[in-house]
């Protein structure tokens, strides 16, 4: 479902409103959580006639492993460079774009805040508001193990 925050095209540069996207899976196989890769999330927006690159909010949190190629996202208006090997971790409310999304394809995962199991490592991480949104995990194969 998307909920304008305001009139406009979506499109904040242009003077439009940024689009809130809510938790929404075409198929909820465990609640409160989806994956799927980056090719199939861009071609799912575009046949729901959403560009990717307009700026949006998320309800829910979207952890991203870039596996291959190359582009721009931006999280929250700071764009950061995507290659293989960077992980992005939107949180609920942040807003993100896929500024160029280039070639850049990879594992996306989103889940809500009630997904997890209440532990207490898990309640750390995902309730570290303030953590890096962006991370470079390296090229090395090493990296490949959390892609799997």
């Amino acid at each position: 479902m998307v909920l304008p925050v305001g009139l406009g095209d979506g499109d904040p540069s242009r003077g439009g409103a940024i689009l809130r996207l809510d938790f929404n899976p075409p198929e909820e196989r465990v609640p409160g959580f989806e994956i799927i890769d980056l090719a199939t999330l861009h071609e799912r927006r575009r046949r729901r006639g959403r560009r990717p690159d307009l700026v949006h909010r998320v309800d829910f949190h979207t952890l991203t492993l870039i596996t291959e190629g190359s582009g721009e996202h931006a999280i929250d208006f700071v764009t950061y460079p995507v290659r293989p090997g960077t992980l992005l971790w939107v949180r609920p409310g942040q807003v993100q774009s896929f500024v160029r999304p280039g070639t850049a394809n990879g594992t996306h995962l989103l889940f809500t805040p009630a997904f997890p199991p209440h532990t207490s490592s898990a309640d750390r991480l995902v309730n570290e508001w303030y953590g890096p949104a962006c991370r470079q995990l390296g090229a090395s194969p090493t990296y490949a193990v959390l892609s799997t």
